[in-house]
């Protein structure tokens, strides 16, 4: 398999929209996050994700994103052992 940055933008799409992609261990079969998964994809679908930022205008009256990467603390890390 190769690293996910490698990845296409198709490949990485399809990657994401499965399940399995996001844990390595067994869960209980109850534990069905694919429906989530596809209702976040239609959601989505044809739009970009900059299209859920929220804008402001900034002190030079330019409109601005605000863009999760200028912001801390919006990533978890996940341990597992």
């Amino acid at each position: 398999m190769k690293n996910v940055l490698e990845l296409s933008d198709r490949q990485a799409r399809n990657f994401f929209l499965k399940e399995e992609s996001y844990f390595n261990f067994d869960l209980p079969l109850y534990f069905d996050f694919q429906p989530l998964i596809e209702k976040v994809s239609n959601k989505l679908k044809g739009s970009k994700l900059s299209d859920y930022y929220d804008t402001f205008k900034d002190e030079k009256g330019k409109q601005r994103s605000k863009n999760p990467r200028n912001y801390e603390d919006v990533n978890f890390k996940i341990l597992n052992n």
